[in-house]
């Protein structure tokens, strides 16, 4: 019986040093209620998801903090054509990206954030508006 306990005791010690932690996650709920002036433990206790990274620019006196997010998702059963089908499949989340939180590095205060997501929405579309541009 003592083999069996220590067996299962040194069984259970190994899965769980292979156990890989996954960053914590923000959802783009949250992120639609950060404002400008916030604090960063404000950021923080708003978003309910650790830091990812930290990055300091000395030179433009800001501190940039990254956080990763997901995108909600509705997954539907059945057809579109009734509302009760779309309550039906329950949420997910899906799509893990990048949102960084710039703060003044003096006040602390939180200037703006932009998403990985974001950046690149804007470059397509100032892609696109090049490509009208150089048309005319």
């Amino acid at each position: 019986m003592r083999k069996l306990i220590l067996l299962f005791a040194g069984a259970s010690l190994l899965s769980a040093c292979s156990t890989v932690m996954a960053p914590g996650y923000t959802t783009v709920e949250k992120i639609y209620k950060l404002k400008k002036g916030m604090t960063l433990s404000e950021v923080d206790n708003l978003l309910d998801a650790p830091a990812y990274d930290m990055y300091v620019n000395v030179e433009n006196g800001v501190k940039m903090v990254e956080y990763k997010y997901v995108h909600r998702h509705l997954k539907v059963r059945g057809e579109y054509n009734s509302e009760a089908n779309l309550n039906q499949g329950g949420t997910r989340y899906i799509k893990p990206a990048e949102l960084v939180v710039v703060f003044e590095q003096n006040t602390g205060k939180m200037l703006y954030y932009y998403t990985s997501t974001g950046m690149a929405d804007s470059k397509n579309a100032l892609n696109q508006m090049n490509q009208i541009l150089n048309t005319k």
